[in-house]
């Protein structure tokens, strides 16, 4: 089905080069495959004034918080709230004291997994991730630019990712 969708199309749009290539390699005019990079606006990430406010909301004074940014109508970040919940957040729990997880994004159902704060679609997810420790992604499957990383880094937050 995709290859008849390219194939009709007057345009098609990749990311990356070696997308394009893989494109041009399975038969497709280059001159009809543009590439678009995508990112992240850093400006949108610095620190904003709300850091106390955000814990406050969420309850996580005196924590150290761990998030995920993601949406969970996306299976490959399902997948990974459930490693985190059966796997990685009990583990450091063990080593770090007041640790809390938070997943940041559109949920897909009510399901609520110990350990876990859910906070659903967020207006601006900068300021969650100001009052974060570290940013993770530990996703097993799923492919393209794993933007939440960027926006991890851009709000200066170290990223522990598969």
């Amino acid at each position: 089905m995709e290859k008849i969708a390219y194939k009709n199309a007057n345009l098609l749009l990749t990311v990356s080069e070696k997308e394009k290539e893989l494109l041009v390699a399975m038969g497709f005019s280059r001159s009809k495959i543009v590439v678009v990079p995508n990112g992240v606006n850093t400006e949108n990430f610095k620190r904003s004034g709300y850091s106390q406010e955000i814990r406050k909301k969420y309850r996580l004074d005196g924590s150290r918080i761990v998030v995920f940014v993601g949406n969970l109508a996306y299976l490959p970040n399902r997948e990974a709230i459930e490693l985190i919940s059966s796997k990685i957040a009990p583990r450091v729990k063990e080593e770090v004291p007041n640790v809390k997880f938070i997943v940041v994004g559109k949920i897909r159902d009510e399901k609520q997994l110990p350990g876990i704060t859910f906070t659903g679609f967020v207006d601006n997810v900068a300021d969650l991730l100001a009052v974060s420790d570290v940013g993770i992604a530990p996703l097993l499957q799923g492919s393209g630019t794993r933007l939440k990383i960027l926006e991890y880094l851009s709000s200066g937050i170290p990223v522990v990712s598969t």
